[in-house]
């Protein structure tokens, strides 16, 4: 963060290392989910995904399951 903003003050450090990390946050969504949905298709029980990420298979489903409104997006479909 300093390499970019050598002469920033502490906060501006801690508002560019904010930027990073929700980058960061996405981009560990996108990486599961993608790994979820091959095992998803490969077969696995979300029970089976829950206890390998170690949550529920409610906390899984929730996380990682296409909602309608997904599907309608991923499609350019209007669902309302």
């Amino acid at each position: 963060m300093t390499a970019s903003h050598p002469d920033g003050d502490a906060l501006r450090h801690l508002s560019d290392a904010l930027a990073v990390s929700e980058l960061l946050d996405d981009l560990s969504d996108r990486l599961l989910g993608h790994f979820v949905q091959a095992v998803r298709d490969a077969g696995a029980a979300w029970a089976e995904i829950g206890r390998s990420m170690g949550v529920t298979r409610q906390a899984a489903q929730k996380r990682f399951a296409a909602r309608p409104g997904d599907v309608a997006a991923l499609a350019g479909v209007d669902d309302r």
